[in-house]
């Protein structure tokens, strides 16, 4: 069974890149496999390196849009959210999800406003985040991506 499902595979690939063994770099980009995404635990330097300066006007930093959760360890909806961040990072690798313990980075929450957790930040490569306060569902975060990160 094994070996009909590689065997089916390799066709579709095949297939796919134009039925050419050859070297075909345009095809071959498509056809890479790619490690699939995940949750970034950052600092407050991670965070001012890799998204934005707490201590100058909003300019986001990254090369691709970005979720940013703040949470804490001892929240339970914060909890409950990681593993739904975690299954977002693996099905969206063209955006980064980015976790900052407020406990640990309490900088980057005052700067925010960072009141009640967990707080969800969602990045355009443009123009200012939106923020959603509370537990949020997984399709909740796929429309929100959908209609304010992926444009």
């Amino acid at each position: 069974m094994r070996k009909i499902f590689a065997l089916l595979a390799c066709a579709a690939l095949m297939f796919s890149c134009g039925g050419s063994t050859a070297n075909n770099s345009e095809c071959n980009k498509g056809c890479d496999a790619k490690e699939p995404a995940e949750v970034v635990k950052i600092t407050s330097a991670e965070f001012a390196a890799k998204v934005a300066d707490i201590n100058s006007e909003w300019k986001y930093l990254g090369d691709k849009p970005a979720v940013v959760d703040f949470y804490a360890d001892w929240c339970p909806p914060c909890r409950m959210i990681a593993p739904v961040l975690d299954e977002i990072a693996k099905e969206n690798p063209n955006i980064y999800v980015y976790k900052v313990n407020i406990d640990d980075c309490p900088d980057i929450a005052k700067a925010y406003n960072v009141v009640s957790i967990p707080t969800l930040l969602f990045i355009p490569m443009s123009g200012e985040p939106v923020r959603e306060v509370g537990f949020l569902t997984k399709g909740v975060i796929e429309n929100i991506i959908k209609e304010h990160l992926l444009r």
